[in-house]
């Protein structure tokens, strides 16, 4: 008897030491099932950082002029998540991208240029796919294609491009011709710009409407227009 029981133990032992078979396994981030053993598998978003989305952007750019040099510095807000990554030119006139950071390429007047400013955002934040973005105050509405991070699979960088309008006259003088104060006179308030000139009399301002007012620098005031200039007084026409 001793024999047979402990030939029936060798056997209850071989099967205790024989690797188990797993069914039913899940490896999508749910369970392994083993007879007495659950193994957790990590899906793949649990093996990724939490990140902060970022929602809205916000960046100014100085616009096209002739005369002027292009603006390689685009402004984000103070404390912003994100930062300028890269900024490019481009000439759809003469169709060809001006030299990055060039201090003497300047715009040509009657050009048209496009601008496009790459914003990435910083360690621990992600752009929303849904993202909204303010050029310039919300001035202009630009175009916008989100870019992967090459790491991970998240937005982290945004690309606004916008084409201006053909790029102005920059007005480097003005001038105007007004009656000069007189002792004894009244003010005038009559202005004669170039015939060619590229401006205008803004009528909203000034006295009563007429674009222009007189102060009087000795008194420290608006000239009304009942009074007179008196001798011995500086005035100033604005």
């Amino acid at each position: 008897m001793k024999r047979g029981t402990s030939l029936i133990l060798a056997i209850l032992l071989a099967v205790m030491l024989v690797p188990q078979a797993v069914y039913g396994a899940n490896v999508t981030g749910g369970y392994k099932e083993a007879p007495g053993l659950q193994i957790r598998v990590p899906a793949a978003d649990d093996l990724l950082p939490s990140r902060t989305v970022v929602s809205s952007v916000s960046v100014t750019v100085g616009t096209p002029a002739a005369g002027l040099v292009p603006d390689y510095n685009p402004r984000v807000p103070l404390n912003a998540n994100y930062y300028v990554s890269f900024v490019e030119w481009f000439d759809q006139t003469d169709e060809y991208y001006l030299d990055v950071g060039s201090s003497t390429q300047r715009f040509e007047q009657g050009h048209v240029y496009t601008v496009s400013i790459s914003l990435t955002v910083f360690d621990g934040y992600e752009f929303s796919g849904n993202i909204s973005v303010s050029l310039n105050d919300g001035k202009y509405d630009p175009s916008i294609r989100l870019y992967d991070d090459p790491t991970y699979s998240f937005y982290g960088t945004v690309k606004i491009s916008y084409t201006f309008g053909a790029a102005p006259e920059k007005i480097t003088l003005v001038e105007a011709t007004v009656t000069p104060a007189v002792a004894g006179a009244h003010p005038s308030y009559y202005v004669v710009l170039p015939d060619d000139s590229n401006y205008y009399l803004d009528y909203r301002g000034g006295t009563d409407g007429l674009g222009i007012y007189w102060y009087d620098l000795t008194e420290n005031r608006n000239v009304e227009r009942t009074e007179v200039f008196q001798a011995g007084h500086w005035y100033a026409a604005h």
